[in-house]
């Protein structure tokens, strides 16, 4: 039996439905209270400065177009054409 009170709403908040912005470059602004969840690479994306409370990452993540990637960071920077999502 799922322990989800709400699995309609679950289930949207896990497909983009708290926010997402789509970048060409630059830093990317996270919302007040919110996080980066994942990033669809739209074409070939060069990602630095992924910040999270555990590891970082300093040095470019080259992303080919298509790909998505998951997790969790407070702050992200982007070459490249990108989706953003926030949770």
């Amino acid at each position: 039996m799922s322990s989800v009170a709400n699995s309609t709403q679950h289930n949207l908040a896990t497909f983009g439905q708290l926010g997402s912005v789509a970048t060409s470059g630059g830093s990317i602004t996270v919302p007040e209270g919110k996080s980066i969840i994942a990033i669809t690479a739209l074409a070939t994306t060069n990602l630095t400065n992924l910040a999270s409370a555990g590891e970082s990452l300093t040095g470019p993540v080259n992303l080919p177009a298509g790909v998505t990637i998951y997790g969790k960071w407070s702050a992200a920077s982007a070459s490249g054409s990108a989706i953003v999502y926030f949770g």
